[in-house]
């Protein structure tokens, strides 16, 4: 981990150094963690290329944790440490790890939204403690880091904690809302960038196959498909049919099924089987005629959050 300026003190609300009194009980470690891992944002076309042999996993990885840097940020009205934190599902192999970018604010507002939802299974978990000075040292900064990581680590080891509102919110729903706007503004190459993110860092938490992963799987797929981007468009839709797998009654399958047959007509690739399977839902009583377009779903996904 990078220390940065740290020869400061001063009072602030995220500022405030770990003081080494805890509300449970924590262990560190001892081993040094190193702040030059590359964070690597993935391309549609990456994202079914990298994960193609993975695509079955129900449940997620098994994440590491790792705050990767910290660094004081002086504005003239503020000062804070920023904590950037890495996840990666398998540490030093992921394809795909990602940082996100948080104050002690941020660490804060979760705890304590969480430990009001869920008080029992929080009850033993240890979050760092306010104190009003020392709050730039490198070393009460660097204890305090550890000790995210191993909150987050425990957080994400309960199920109900994990597929909580609240993580999501920690973790991406702001970048997933903003995203949404873009696309209901027909900024669809901002969108693009924003989902991507919110994208990895939903496959991680929530495993490829829950409905959140799909839905902004398809978002991605709109953006591209309206800019006639077909072939990661293609690409998107082969995901999103993928993590669906035999899902009969998943919305988004029929309205992805049209239109993976058009990108597949387009660029002369073989679609016999959606074909198939399209007539297959028809047989079996689904109207394949009057399903809401792809688009559709993905601005009703934004209008119910």
């Amino acid at each position: 981990m990078n220390l940065s300026s740290m020869d400061s003190e001063s009072l602030d609300e995220d500022g405030d150094a770990f003081s080494g009194h805890f509300q449970g009980q924590l262990s560190f470690k001892d081993e040094n963690k190193s702040g030059n891992t590359t964070t690597k944002e993935s391309t549609s076309q990456e994202l079914q290329l990298d994960d193609n042999n993975t695509l079955l996993h129900v449940g997620p990885a098994n994440i590491a944790f790792e705050v990767v840097n910290a660094q004081v940020i002086k504005d003239p009205h503020d000062k804070y440490v920023l904590y950037s934190v890495l996840l990666a599902s398998h540490p030093g192999m992921d394809k795909t790890p990602i940082a996100i970018d948080r104050r002690y604010s941020d660490f804060d507002r979760l705890n304590t939204q969480l430990r009001r939802r869920f008080p029992e299974q929080l009850k033993k978990v240890a979050f760092p403690k306010k104190i009003l000075v020392g709050n730039f040292k490198a070393a009460t900064v660097a204890q305090r880091s550890r000790a995210f990581e191993q909150y987050l680590s425990h957080l994400f080891s309960i199920d109900k904690i994990r597929l909580s509102p609240e993580f999501a919110k920690f973790f991406y729903n702001t970048d997933l809302t903003k995203g949404y706007d873009h696309i209901c503004n027909g900024q669809y190459d901002e969108a693009i960038s924003l989902l991507e993110h919110v994208l990895n860092i939903e496959k991680k938490i929530l495993g490829y196959k829950h409905r959140n992963v799909i839905l902004t799987l398809c978002a991605l797929l709109v953006c591209h498909n309206t800019m006639e981007r077909e072939k990661p468009a293609q690409l998107l839709a082969e995901t999103a049919l993928h993590c669906i797998g035999d899902n009969d009654e998943h919305p988004c399958l029929i309205p992805l099924l049209n239109l993976s047959i058009h990108l597949c007509w387009k660029l002369g690739k073989q679609k016999a089987d959606l074909e198939e399977r399209l007539k297959k839902l028809k047989e079996a009583g689904f109207d394949t005629n009057n399903a809401p377009s792809l688009l559709e779903l993905v601005v009703r996904r934004f209008q119910l959050k």
